[in-house]
């Protein structure tokens, strides 16, 4: 009888500790940048999403590899930005 309380004591905090290891699960605001970039974010089915006040993780800058070398670009100097295939 002690050893069945045992394991069920053992599975309950298993439990417990296992679901309580996630975040939140809800939508982080992004930190505000001084200057308004405005962006047009276009997907692969052609659908517009439009918005101002842009960062990328909170900075406003793009940071990437051009061949070996490793690049960081300001966002005034980005006209059109493609990642992935344009078809």
């Amino acid at each position: 009888m002690l050893q069945k309380a045992f394991y069920a004591l053992v599975v309950l905090a298993a439990f417990t500790l296992l679901t309580a290891m996630g975040g939140t699960g809800g939508f982080e605001r992004a930190p505000r940048v001084e200057k308004n970039y405005a962006v047009v974010v276009i997907d692969v089915s052609g659908n517009k999403i439009e918005g101002e006040k842009f960062s990328w993780e909170g900075r406003i800058h793009f940071a990437g590899y051009l061949g070996m070398a490793q690049v960081t670009t300001p966002f005034e100097k980005i006209k059109e930005l493609t990642v992935g295939e344009k078809t």
